[in-house]
């Protein structure tokens, strides 16, 4: 049974033309592994925190505030992040209601853009820096105990 699981998801896998790209990591040892000429499968993550009455924090909101503070717009975030002001905005104010802190604040006036407050830039880089670690420990892991070698998803990918 481990071996016909092992086989349908190398094909799931085979069948995906966009996982054609170079290894992050090389095969582990004590695993068949795949032929050199196989794909390699892209690592995604989706993890996020929440309450019980709903959505916390995660790494779109995070992506998000990055976006604000590369731009100094929430309008030009939201246009990369592909989704409507609206949408954008309504995230920001959600995550500062249940957080308790502001996130981001006005520069001037009402069409002069936005910049993310101290405690909204510390989220956002703690949040940041805790996902890449445990995006790397998810890589070592699947490096162990699966056949494929997996690389990790970029915004290129």
């Amino acid at each position: 049974m481990e071996t016909k699981t092992k086989l349908s998801a190398r094909k799931i896998a085979a069948d995906d033309p966009k996982n054609s790209t170079t290894p992050l990591n090389s095969t582990p040892t004590g695993i068949d592994p795949m032929p050199s000429s196989a794909p390699q499968p892209i690592l995604r993550l989706h993890v996020w925190l929440e309450l019980a009455n709903g959505h916390f924090f995660g790494l779109g909101r995070a992506q998000l505030l990055q976006r604000i503070q590369q731009h100094g717009s929430l309008s030009k975030a939201a246009e990369e992040m592909r989704m409507s002001y609206r949408a954008a905005w309504g995230k920001i104010k959600s995550t500062e209601e249940i957080m308790g802190v502001r996130l981001v604040e006005k520069v001037g006036g009402n069409k002069s853009g936005f910049r993310l407050t101290e405690e909204g830039r510390r989220i956002m880089e703690q949040f940041l820096d805790w996902y890449a670690d445990v995006e790397k420990k998810a890589l070592k892991s699947a490096q162990k105990r699966l056949p494929w070698e997996l690389r990790r998803f970029t915004a290129t990918s």
